[in-house]
């Protein structure tokens, strides 16, 4: 459950009207054998999540990776989510009240990729927003490096490509 209901949403059970809420992103209810529940949300329950967050992008310099993003109707908040892999892999790193963030915690040089996802007062959370393109932070080392040497090994010898 947790993602899809906020903690604290209410389920009430059609066969015996038993109420239970989420909490901790799970559902604890007795089920005997044989039997079946039938959960609706009771009402009067903001269940909506807020629209994902649009037009993401990332903006790397030394030291620092700025992100920001268009605000998402009835957000409240956001959280950011990075990657060092394209596509998966998110592990949030933020939950800010604007729609921008710095991440000064990655690694100069390092490929990484975002997305964010919008939370509303009652605790929904959105889709997440489109990856933004990858922000490799730029290393002030990595800009003064020549060239790499290109080295074989041909008929037992040792040859190497000219600068």
């Amino acid at each position: 459950m947790g993602g899809r209901l906020p903690d604290g949403a209410v389920l009430v059970d059609l066969v015996d009207g038993t109420a239970v809420a989420v909490a901790n992103g799970a559902l604890a209810l007795p089920l005997s054998a044989r039997t079946a529940r039938v959960l609706v949300a009771a009402p009067d329950q903001d269940l909506e999540a807020p629209g994902a967050p649009g037009g993401l992008s990332a903006a790397a310099t030394p030291g620092r990776v700025a992100l920001t993003w268009e605000p998402a109707v009835d957000a409240a908040g956001y959280r950011v989510w990075r990657s060092l892999l394209s596509g998966g892999g998110y592990a949030p790193v933020a939950d800010v009240t604007d729609a921008a963030f710095v991440d000064r915690a990655v690694r100069d040089g390092a490929a990484v990729h975002y997305v964010v996802t919008a939370l509303d007062a009652a605790g929904n959370v959105s889709a997440r927003s489109e990856e933004a393109p990858p922000a490799r932070k730029n290393s002030p080392a990595l800009g003064m490096m020549h060239s790499p040497v290109i080295s074989w090994m041909a008929h037992g010898s040792w040859h190497t490509l000219p600068r």
